[in-house]
């Protein structure tokens, strides 16, 4: 197994499960790396060169089900795996990931605070 550090996008919503006698959770989804190469036929175009995924993420709270959402980006860090199904000779990637954050912030207020420049040309209270 090798380390896998990078972002991909969601391809489904994921799936939450509950595996073995101690019922962990698991959230199953389908992610493709975002990743991209300069084309060879317009070297100012980019091509999506991303691969395709399964991803299960363990032992994450059943809520985590609602952070991600097919389409979103995010960051995945854990354990990226290759088998073959040796009926059918299909090929399967799979990441085991430790921990997956969404990339696109949920944000439900944002304050703008004043820069040092504007604090120090304000009148304070005490020259009143």
């Amino acid at each position: 197994m090798n380390l896998f550090i990078g972002r991909a996008r969601l391809g489904s919503d994921p799936v939450l499960a509950y595996v073995g006698e101690d019922k962990k959770p698991v959230l199953n989804v389908r992610v493709k790396s975002l990743d991209f190469k300069r084309s060879k036929a317009n070297p100012y175009q980019w091509e999506d060169v991303g691969l395709w995924y399964d991803l299960a993420l363990w032992n994450y709270p059943k809520e985590a089900q609602q952070l991600f959402k097919k389409g979103n980006a995010v960051f995945i860090k854990g354990s990226i795996y290759q088998r073959t199904d040796l009926e059918t000779d299909k090929e399967y990637k799979k990441i085991d990931a430790e921990e997956m954050l969404p990339l696109t912030p949920m944000i439900q207020e944002l304050v703008f605070l004043p820069t040092k420049k504007a604090r120090r040309s304000e009148p304070s209270e005490q020259e009143e």
